[in-house]
């Protein structure tokens, strides 16, 4: 989670106008938006790597999921929030705990690359429809690059 911005700076990291993300708010498209009191006035705050919503048809949602599922290893594994472990599947709900090993070895053994690893911990944490969880979101290094999730 990144950290907490104002409506109008979340409009202009993401190229959005502020009127067109306060509707989507009001629509309740993000429902953690928080409305707090900031120099004595009521504005929203967004997590700034929230993205827009965008509704999919089955038919997109399987596309992605065969185009991530092609750069991604067979099995990959991330770490939890509680640091457990997670040993997973790429574009499938299937996860299982792994013990006594650290996601770097098992990554290390499958040959994982950063990108990779990189979408995997994202998908760990939004799910595989998530443009984050694209390794093509990730540069050679794991690092987020700029605007990842305008990419199509």
């Amino acid at each position: 989670m990144g950290r907490m911005v104002t409506v109008e700076e979340w409009a202009g990291i993401h190229g959005k106008t502020p009127a067109t993300v306060k509707r989507k708010i009001h629509s309740n498209a993000w429902p953690g938006a928080k409305q707090v009191m900031q120099d004595g006035k009521l504005v929203w705050m967004l997590d700034e790597d929230w993205l827009w919503p965008r509704a999919m048809t089955p038919t997109n949602q399987a596309k992605l999921l065969c185009e991530i599922r092609k750069r991604m290893p067979p099995v990959v594994y991330a770490t939890a929030a509680d640091g457990t472990v997670i040993c997973m599947v790429p574009c499938t709900h299937y996860t299982r705990a792994a013990r006594n090993v650290t996601a770097d070895e098992m990554n290390d053994l499958w040959r994982v690359g950063r990108p990779q690893r990189a979408a995997a911990q994202a998908a760990l944490l939004y799910g595989w429809l998530h443009p984050l969880a694209d390794p093509r979101s990730y540069n050679e290094k794991g690092e987020r690059l700029p605007n990842a999730h305008r990419k199509k």
